[in-house]
């Protein structure tokens, strides 16, 4: 009843909200077809100096992945520093229960990867929990990632807490000199949620096709698989595996893309020492 009780109530921002669409890209640094109908966010606020590098990022969702690609304009590409977070970086920041904590819980995560692929964290976290890409290109570089569920999966009108930073050693010097966000400017992320925006999952989630094998995309797993992978690796623009087909062909499942392991498990598929239920094999195996 008194004035001397009284205080000040100060309101946070309200925190932007991005929007994910329902699809599942294949992460090797290539624009996908079903990118199309992702919106687009700008990474373009400073939370460290007033110009550099800056971009743009789209996302997807599946059941499984939360997907992320990201579009850099950056002049000047350096991995000068030995600190990762001072290289010309992306990072993703998710809170998947959206709890807005001051640390970090088990389903918080920081992604970082730098213009050659390159991946760091700095949440404790081991860098095998979550897949990426990344590719230089004419203006900059793009960094594309799969950063996997960890509650038991994903559903259509969930909203995460969500981030895109990018880190920009603008002289080549080893120093970071710029910090562009989406919304967190707190420049706190590797350590507290607290700041991030929301990003809210739209659309179906896809029905899971996923036969891992089935490279020629004929509804089974066979050696002409293998032979199909060795066709792709010896001349990809001829024998180009895309989509769906490419996703299948992944049976080693260790981020690395369609490789010879891949052939060589289908192989031992056909030998009787794997089966085809087993796919994908972990290279932990």
């Amino acid at each position: 009843s008194s004035p001397l009780s009284y205080g000040k109530l100060t309101l946070k921002k309200l925190p932007s909200v991005a929007e994910a669409v329902s699809g599942t890209p294949v992460i090797d640094g290539e624009i996908d077809d079903v990118w199309e109908n992702a919106p687009v966010i700008n990474v373009n606020n400073y939370s460290m100096g007033t110009d550099g590098a800056t971009g743009t990022s789209r996302m997807l969702w599946d059941k499984n992945y939360i997907y992320v690609l990201t579009e850099v304009k950056d002049p000047v590409l350096s991995k000068a520093s030995s600190n990762s977070y001072e290289q010309d970086t992306v990072e993703v920041f998710f809170d998947e229960n959206n709890h807005k904590s001051s640390s970090y819980e088990s389903d918080d995560i920081q992604c970082r990867v730098n213009f050659d692929g390159e991946k760091t964290v700095t949440d404790g976290l081991s860098t095998d929990k979550f897949k990426s890409s990344a590719v230089k290109t004419a203006d900059g570089y793009l960094v594309e990632m799969a950063v996997p569920s960890t509650l038991g999966g994903l559903s259509s009108g969930q909203v995460v807490g969500f981030d895109v930073q990018v880190n920009d050693d603008g002289n080549g010097e080893g120093k970071r000199t710029g910090i562009a966000n989406w919304f967190d400017l707190t420049g706190m992320g590797y350590t507290d949620t607290s700041g991030f925006g929301l990003l809210r999952l739209t659309g179906d989630a896809p029905e899971t096709q996923t036969l891992y094998g089935d490279s020629n995309l004929d509804g089974k797993v066979s050696i002409s698989d293998a032979v199909r992978i060795l066709q792709y690796i010896a001349n990809s623009s001829k024998y180009a595996l895309k989509s769906q087909a490419m996703i299948n062909a992944d049976v080693y499942n260790n981020g690395d893309g369609v490789t010879p392991n891949d052939a060589s498990v289908l192989q031992q598929v056909d030998a009787g020492i794997y089966k085809a239920e087993e796919l994908p094999v972990s290279y932990e195996k």
